[in-house]
């Protein structure tokens, strides 16, 4: 089971970054492979909320494209909720 660090939680649009890129900037891929992960709100661990996994994928140069994995979770209305993989 992959473990989880959390990121943030921001109204949707307000920049949050992971890799140092805002992931707004980007597309997210559903990654379909990955299951839903649950994992606690960031700001009420008692509450359990199902995550969906995307990656964004960042061309730094014309060379070079790194993907960057995330779960996210609108917790409620406009108010998302994002982790990081932690190795």
């Amino acid at each position: 089971m992959e473990k989880w660090r959390e990121v943030g939680i921001v109204t949707e649009g307000q920049p949050i970054y992971i890799g140092g890129v805002n992931v707004w900037d980007y597309k997210w891929i559903l990654i379909p492979e990955a299951d839903r992960v649950k994992l606690p709100h960031p700001s009420y661990l008692n509450e359990l909320h199902d995550f969906s996994v995307y990656d964004i994928e960042v061309n730094f140069d014309e060379f070079k494209a790194v993907r960057f994995r995330f779960a996210a979770s609108e917790l409620s209305y406009g108010v998302w909720g994002f982790y990081v993989p932690h190795y």
